[in-house]
């Protein structure tokens, strides 16, 4: 492994590590700040991916005012290079509205709900995510939320 490699890998593994921080603080700026001007995030509940810093700290506030009290657990981090994989779970409370993809929203339902993610990252020579996917089981949410049938 070169300099280089190691130095991205060290920088890309401490991202990680502040996007968790950031998420556990809801801190929709200083996660957003992780990102390069124009990342991408793909979520596999939104129709398309979000593009550009700007749009993802928009998309993180919204997510905070939907699940305020959102909290992420990391259980696993495989950084290689410039790209990392990780694993973990999620939980929050849906105090406000979900916004639907039809711009539209659904009433809080004030119901707990928890699941698993995984997310892949590519990410810059500065350790700044340039492109992030994150996949989760949107379908138990939405049943934990009482919005789909078990």
């Amino acid at each position: 492994m070169t300099n280089t490699t190691k130095t991205t890998k060290t920088v890309s593994e401490k991202t990680v590590q502040e996007f968790t921080k950031g998420w556990n603080t809801a801190n929709p700026e200083k996660i957003a700040d992780l990102f390069t001007e124009d990342a991408t995030y793909q979520d596999s509940g939104l129709p398309a991916a979000i593009k550009g810093r700007t749009a993802i700290k928009t998309y993180l506030q919204q997510q905070y005012a939907t699940f305020p009290d959102s909290k992420i657990a990391l259980q696993t981090a495989i950084v290689q290079g410039n790209r990392a994989a990780a694993t973990g779970s999620w939980t929050g409370t849906n105090k406000g509205p979900f916004p639907t993809a039809d711009g539209k929203s659904i009433p809080a339902t004030n119901r707990k709900v928890s699941g698993e993610w995984a997310a892949f990252v590519t990410f810059d020579q500065k350790g700044k995510a340039k492109a992030f996917k994150l996949y989760s089981d949107n379908l138990a949410v939405f049943q934990q939320l009482g919005l789909a049938p078990q």
